[in-house]
């Protein structure tokens, strides 16, 4: 006999678990509560993107740019550790790098 939603994909099948699951209990815990911490750091690229980038000579050695990642890291990951990830991939990028290295992020 098949198993109930078989015949789901699987995505499908973790959002109605998900759905279905008691929310955790916050009593002390705001929602959203660092989100605006999270902003801060997207509003921190987004400066760098539309004003110092433009400025300084294209140099960049992976694919997606710096900035890119960061701005991708920080959204997923929020400030602390976003950071983090892309100061890693800052101290990574050297001379011994290839030009159009592919570093995505793994979310």
């Amino acid at each position: 006999m098949e198993a109930p939603n078989e015949h789901v994909s699987w995505p499908h099948r973790v959002l109605d678990r998900v759905a279905l699951a008691e929310p955790p209990h916050r009593a002390f815990v705001r929602p959203g509560r660092w989100w605006g911490a999270r902003w801060i750091g997207i509003g921190a690229v987004r400066v760098y993107q539309r004003y110092v980038s433009p400025r300084l000579p294209a140099r960049c050695r992976f694919v997606p740019t710096c900035s890119a990642y960061a701005l991708h890291a920080v959204r997923s990951y929020g400030l602390l550790l976003g950071s983090r990830l892309a100061l890693g991939r800052i101290q990574r990028c050297t001379r011994d790098v290839p030009q159009g290295t592919r570093d995505a992020l793994v979310v």
